[in-house]
């Protein structure tokens, strides 16, 4: 039972920005529509604490996925309801920050070895310890690990106040103009990097399975993107 809990633990962590991406609503709402998405995650069984029973163990661990996105700032409580900030790129981050989690132990040249098997039509998604992950996020956790979490442009990242380095993943030909999910389409770039790569003007020079050249906004680029 407790490997179930903590498997729903992470479902929940990652379903309640979801849910609440629909509009702001409160803990009884939301316990509403976890019984209706994610039927597998709940039960009858009932939380127990010193002796005293409180409420079903499946709202327990709601409740806990809760105060944990609360924390990392993804939801805030306002006027008694749940809200959530944009979904899909918290929960990318949610996954990618697991997945460093997970593989920053990892022998580079293993995780190296493993990003080189990456295929455009490798199955976009992947299961890890009972948990599915996007393969675009596993794919960006492990090159980030290997770029050493900097910036590929200006070799910067943002200190975290838990200690650790934030920076993001950038695809050079953007998934809306099929891009492929592979390793040598993603940058690992500063926040300011990434939106400069997105929204500045940029003109390709040159590209090739090691390298990447680039003008952007008036200055040239050329970046290594071997593994």
């Amino acid at each position: 039972m407790e490997e179930k809990i903590e498997t729903c633990f992470a479902i929940f962590r990652k379903a309640i920005p979801k849910i609440l991406s629909s509009g702001g609503m409160s803990t009884a709402k939301l316990y509403s529509q976890i019984e209706k998405t994610i039927p597998e995650c709940t039960s009858s069984e009932i939380f127990y604490a010193k002796g005293k029973a409180y409420g079903l163990k499946w709202e327990h661990t709601v409740r806990e996925a809760q105060q944990y996105l609360k924390r990392l700032k993804i939801i805030e409580l306002v006027e008694g309801k749940w809200e959530s900030k944009i979904y899909e790129e918290v929960n990318d981050e949610l996954e990618q920050e697991e997945i460093i989690s997970m593989f920053r132990k990892e022998n580079v040249e293993k995780l190296k070895l493993e990003l080189e098997s990456v295929q455009p039509n490798s199955p976009e998604f992947v299961t890890i310890n009972g948990i599915k992950y996007k393969r675009d996020n596993l794919t960006i956790g492990k090159l980030k690990i290997v770029r050493g979490n900097r910036c590929q442009i200006c070799g910067e990242a943002i200190l975290k106040k838990d200690g650790s380095l934030y920076v993001e993943g950038a695809h050079i030909t953007a998934k809306r103009d099929k891009g492929p999910e592979t390793p040598d389409n993603i940058l690992i770039l500063c926040p300011n990097h990434h939106k400069e790569f997105d929204y500045g003007k940029r003109e390709r020079l040159e590209r090739t399975k090691d390298k990447v050249k680039f003008m952007l906004n008036g200055v040239n680029y050329s970046i290594d993107i071997s593994l």
